[in-house]
């Protein structure tokens, strides 16, 4: 983990130094600033204290989605769990190698970041990444294509769910234990809800970004929630391996860099 980091605003660059003496230098643009006592976060392009020339990006991404009013209304009050996916997609969308927080004592700065040359993985590795990031996402979709339909065979019968809510249960843990790959079974199916978290017109977005931890991280939103989905090969399949309930202290998503 980086020990501290500096931002030069003058130059538009963010250094990053770790305890063994090493450091990573990242060309940056500015998305906005989040100021935890209010819960409000302001987007960069509406911010005249974050020169112009580091927030040209975002206001690309602002165009890019202008149907969304996450992304058109300059100012939100908003939970910091949700404010986290919505910035990693604005990283998404303009190809940004991943985001960095700057955490200060009042406010948290973050960047879209852009690795220096000298630190940007050989094309293989970036197209093995690629492929990596489609699988996961399609291992997701996968794994709600099967639980949903238990889930809606619940709701359909729910006046004479009690003789059968156990086999239900038994269908979702099978399903489970084919898709996950977890080091305990806290995340073993134990309850029903409706609306179903696995309903495709629940899900608004899902994308996959790279893991600073190895793998892929599955982001998918719906309505007033997300869920963050860790993704590792395991032998020759990928696995669910975690799901994350915290998402966003330091790096979100860094691709891997050259030590």
């Amino acid at each position: 983990m980086e020990r501290n980091f500096l931002f030069d605003q003058n130059i538009g660059k963010l250094r990053l130094s770790f305890a063994d003496n090493h450091s990573l230098s990242f060309t940056v643009q500015v998305l906005g600033s989040f100021d935890p006592h209010e819960r409000t976060f302001l987007w960069a392009w509406d911010n005249p204290s974050i020169v112009a020339n580091w927030r040209r990006e975002i206001q690309a991404v602002r165009r890019c989605w202008r149907q969304e009013p996450s992304f058109t209304e300059p100012k939100h009050v908003i939970w910091f769990d949700r404010l986290t996916p919505l910035l990693a997609l604005a990283c998404k969308t303009m190809g940004a190698d991943g985001v960095y927080r700057c955490a200060g004592d009042n406010t948290s700065l973050f960047l879209a970041i852009w690795l220096e040359a000298a630190n940007v993985p050989n094309s293989d590795t970036v197209h093995q990444g690629q492929i990596l990031l489609h699988d996961a996402g399609d291992l997701i979709s996968a794994y709600d294509g099967e639980m949903f339909p238990i889930d809606q065979r619940y709701e359909a019968e729910q006046e004479s769910v009690l003789t059968s809510i156990e086999a239900m249960l038994a269908e979702k843990t099978a399903v489970h234990c084919r898709y996950w790959q977890a080091k305990d079974d806290r995340w073993l199916p134990g309850s029903f809800s409706w609306p179903s978290d696995h309903d495709p017109v629940e899900r608004q977005l899902r994308f996959a970004v790279p893991d600073h931890e190895g793998g892929a991280l599955c982001v998918t939103l719906r309505q007033h929630e997300h869920d963050v989905h860790r993704i590792r090969q395991v032998n020759d399949d990928l696995k669910i391996v975690d799901q994350l309930l915290e998402w966003g202290n330091g790096f979100i998503w860094p691709k891997h860099v050259a030590q």
